[in-house]
């Protein structure tokens, strides 16, 4: 009886436990409904139709104007408020309509036609049949959105050989001091000072409410963005602020296809901060999908977001600087409600606006348009002749861009201290594509050739080499030189031409991946006047253009078979015939050919002529990888550091201890190309003369992990759902981990536009390898996108996770993606039959991956 009494008790205290529970529950959410509840109302039936609104909703969506027909009663929802159905804020709406429960609504912007966009936030609730939508206003927004270009047009504008931004993207990291608040406030500025030198030029550095520090980086991948937090947060802890230390939590997310509002992304920053705090602080916390977070922030804030969300847009983009300077200016005065923002230059003795924007008369032409007072007119004067730092005059303002620079300002109002401190650094920002442009257009920055750079090195594989290339040079034996691309096979093949004999005669270099299949024979061999549609001239070829010196035949490999019979020739007897011609003529040229493919596979696999491999493999010499000769590496990067600060007016250079690191531990996939690429970057986005592994964008093994709350979970869920949907394939199982394999690498050259080095970077993959991939899946699904079943799922919603797994482990991002699919074959104890045939490999290659 008495455990009878027992039990009752027990079961009635947790009655009362879940009762309360609920209550708590109930009283936080009617909390944050009335903390939202606005006086707009759009009822939507169970169809996702609109089936009525009231006035003020008719006045939050069409403006000015009213409301348009096509958002009216009987459309759908996110047509009414013009919202992307893979926008959060939609896919907020649905989940809580489809789940029956009240969500909050984060601050979204409504676009309203012919009318200022809006501000909002609200609630979603159920209702019997359907839901109503809540909403408020909170502030207006002047100006527009500037849009986040694609990859296609950053290249379009700079050109595929610029040092063009790796993806079209942008990570937000929001980053807060752990303890009580009066103790945050006073290290802030020394905070925000460190963060500042660390930092890329490119990344805009702000301070909201006193206690929060926002980095906005423009074109980072979220990887990136991940290893730049973690090595913030290492070297943060390493720093004394005043007698203490500090810590920090980060929150870290990016920008989505169809999702670049900049509120969005401070929101989903600002939920990823709150969850690095819930788990104890000094961690970092990187976004994932889930209900909005409660971090709210005042109009000021806004309008600082959406005024630096658009200068970034403008100045990465813009190749002209009156362009540049008149749409900055334009977003400023706009934005901010000031009354004159304008660039000036110092010319000679005068001084002349390059751009600016007035909130009278719209655009500015010239110094005239500014209506300088005369103590304005002296205070500019004076900042060109003596400057000291940025200026101010009652409600005048001077921020310094450059010497040759100052971005002038006209408030028509008091700005407090922090609202200064954020047109600082936008100013700095400003000044970040001012150098780009003024640089670009004053100074040709030229990459050292093979004619100027000499062959650094001081390790022992590369002496070695360079004796074979001093025993063969003097002789006229064709030489074939191997190896990856970016390894130097050009500059070593000039190297023997210049030792030899042929040193005063030309070099020519013939790029067999370059010329089209239809000219190959005319651009080595030349052509006679007549001999097809288009040659009303005669042409020598390249081979005789050489005559006397060298030819480099380089990517040999692409050479068509139907052009190698005629080179045989050549390389055997040094004869040549133009086309449209039957006689032959001798001509003495040498021949260097190199590839980064292995000519006796392809000779093997008959796609490469058996006999024209064996008069070419006189004298073979190999270039090792970068990776290889790690000796070489820190001799190398101090070498181009040294040239592009030299090039750039940078005075002189040095990397610091975690950058050299950095560049000893990376795997180098594009070897010496790559190293002068990264180098060459991180001269131009470095803020002092000391160049960390930020700028480089590389980060060694010592550098703490980043948190993710979801990754590894969430990948291994995706991987798990992709056996699922395949072993429903049974008994014909189809090859899942061949098809992942291509979807991988399709996206990530999709992403890099074509560019095979950035790609093969990505992966963590030679880019000799990558090509031989590619061109296998062309040969199988031509320039289209793999097909692939309707129940087969995306690779882009797993590939930042893979590339982020894979960095930590030292292995590629196709090795790691394998693994783990026969990590979970073995997990579900399939057969080592079936799981080959699921991974598209051989049973012996299966067993390869389970040792």
């Amino acid at each position: 009886m008495e455990n009878r009494d027992l039990q009752i008790t027990i079961e009635m205290a947790l009655y009362k436990f879940r009762v309360e529970k609920e209550l708590r529950a109930t009283q936080q959410l009617l909390q944050t409904a009335l903390a939202c509840i606005g006086s707009a109302l759009i009822f939507i039936d169970a169809a996702g139709e609109v089936t009525n609104l009231n006035q003020d909703a008719e006045a939050l969506i069409g403006g000015e104007a009213g409301l348009p027909a096509e958002a009216g009663v009987g459309n759908p929802w996110w047509q009414a408020l013009r919202l992307e159905l893979d926008s959060s804020t939609a896919r907020t709406i649905t989940r809580a309509l489809k789940e029956q429960q009240v969500s909050r609504l984060a601050p979204f912007i409504v676009n309203r036609p012919e009318s200022t966009m809006l501000l909002a936030d609200g609630i979603v609730g159920p209702m019997d049949s359907g839901g109503v939508l809540i909403l408020r206003e909170l502030a207006q927004i002047n100006d527009g959105i500037e849009v986040l270009p694609s990859t296609q047009e950053i290249l379009a504008t700079l050109g595929p050989d610029s040092l063009a931004p790796n993806e079209s993207a942008l990570c937000q990291m929001l980053i807060s001091p752990d303890g009580p608040e009066s103790r945050i406030a006073r290290v802030m500025d020394q905070l925000a000072g460190c963060l500042s030198s660390s930092l890329r030029s490119t990344d805009v550095l702000s301070v909201f409410s006193a206690s929060l520090v926002s980095i906005s980086m423009p074109y980072t991948a979220i990887e990136e963005a991940r290893q730049i937090a973690a090595t913030l947060r290492q070297e943060l802890r390493n720093q004394r602020f005043g007698e203490q230390t500090l810590t920090v939590s980060i929150g870290l997310a990016h920008s989505t296809a169809g999702d670049q509002q900049p509120i969005e992304l401070f929101r989903r920053a600002a939920e990823a901060l709150d969850g690095a705090r819930e788990s104890g602080g000094d961690t970092v916390a990187v976004w994932e999908e889930r209900q909005a977070g409660e971090r709210s922030i005042d109009k000021r804030e806004y309008q600082q977001l959406i005024l630096l969300w658009n200068v970034m847009q403008v100045v990465s983009r813009s190749n002209d600087l009156v362009v540049m300077s008149s749409s900055v200016c334009r977003h400023m005065v706009e934005e901010l409600g000031l009354e004159v923002v304008s660039l000036l230059s110092h010319q000679g003795q005068g001084i002349a606006a390059v751009a600016g924007a007035s909130s009278l008369t719209g655009e500015l032409g010239t110094i005239a348009d500014l209506g300088l007072s005369e103590s304005e007119f002296h205070l500019v004067e004076a900042f060109f002749t003596d400057y000291a730092g940025d200026a101010q005059y009652r409600e005048t303002y001077l921020f310094h861009v450059s010497n040759q620079f100052v971005l002038f300002l006209r408030a028509g109002h008091e700005i407090g201290p922090q609202e200064v401190r954020f047109l600082r650094a936008l100013a700095s920002y400003f000044a970040t594509g001012i150098a780009r442009i003024s640089g670009s257009q004053q100074v040709a920055v030229r990459e050292p050739s093979s004619q100027t750079t000499p062959l650094i090195h001081g390790s022992a594989q590369m002496d070695s080499i360079l004796d074979s290339a001093r025993l063969v040079a003097p002789t006229d034996a064709t030489v074939l030189i191997s190896g990856e691309s970016g390894t130097g096979k050009e500059l070593l093949a000039r190297y023997i031409h210049d030792l030899s004999p042929r040193k005063d005669m030309p070099f020519t270099i013939v790029d067999c991946a370059a010329v089209v299949d239809s000219l190959f024979e005319s651009e080595l061999f030349g052509h006679e006047q007549g001999a097809f549609t288009g040659a009303d001239h005669r042409a020598p070829g390249r081979l005789r253009e050489a005559a006397g010196g060298t030819v480099m035949l380089d990517e040999i490999g692409k050479l068509p078979l139907a052009v190698q019979a005629k080179l045989l020739r050549f390389v055997q007897a040094r004869e040549v015939s133009p086309v449209g011609s039957s006689s032959y003529e001798f001509v003495d040229t040498r021949v260097i050919a190199a590839t980064n493919r292995d000519l006796k596979e392809m000779a093997g696999a008959g796609q490469f002529r058996e006999d024209l491999y064996h008069r070419l493999n006189v004298f073979t010499i190999h270039t090792p990888a970068l990776r290889e000769r790690p000796d070489d590496v820190l001799m190398l990067a101090r070498y181009y550091l040294a040239y592009y600060a030299g090039q750039y007016g940078r005075g002189t250079m040095e990397f610091s201890a975690e950058a050299e690191r950095a560049l000893l531990e990376y795997h180098w996939p594009g070897n010496v190309r790559e190293l002068m690429n990264i180098i060459n970057r991180s001269v131009i986005v470095s803020k002092e003369n000391r160049v960390n592994n930020i700028h480089l964008g590389l980060f060694s093994s010592v550098a703490e992990p980043t948190v993710n709350v979801a990754g590894d979970r969430v990948l291994r869920d995706h991987l798990h759902q992709l056996v699922e949907v395949c072993l429903d394939y049974r008994p014909e199982l189809p090859p899942m981990g061949q098809w992942l394999e291509e979807d991988l690498i399709h996206n990530r050259f999709t992403a890099s536009a074509g560019v095979y080095s950035q790609a093969a970077s990505s992966l963590s993959i030679p880019e000799s390898t990558l090509r031989r991939k590619v061109i296998k899946m062309r040969d199988v699904y031509g320039l289209a996108a793999p097909d692939r079943p309707e129940s087969w799922l995306d690779a882009s919603a797993i590939i930042d996770e893979l590339m982020r797994l894979a960095t930590d482990k030292g292995t590629s991002v196709l090795d790691l993606a394998m693994g783990l699919l026969v990590e979970e074959f073995e997990r579900r104890q399939l057969t080592r039959q079936d799981g080959a045939r699921l991974l598209g490999v051989s049973l012996p290659t299966y067993r390869r991956y389970l040792d």
